[in-house]
């Protein structure tokens, strides 16, 4: 195992949890079976919606996580 400061696990783990998010949302919409074409734009368009806010949210937690660990490196 790496030896790596807490702040640099936290933000690896918080970039893992936000990529299998991304994935799992993303695989919901190979699960949408309908006859309707308008019903399956919808449900693509929701997706993508959907992926966008995801990814917005795991950027922003990147941002502060990244601000916080540039903050917390000891003096050396």
């Amino acid at each position: 195992m790496p030896k790596w400061r807490k702040a640099t696990w936290g933000l690896v783990i918080w970039s893992g949890l936000c990529a299998l998010w991304l994935v799992s949302g993303l695989a919901n919409v190979s699960q949408i079976t309908t006859s309707n074409e308008y019903e399956a734009a919808g449900a693509a368009i929701g997706t993508g919606i959907g992926v966008t806010l995801i990814f917005m949210v795991w950027f922003f937690g990147f941002v502060v996580g990244s601000l916080i660990w540039l903050m917390s490196r000891p003096k050396r």
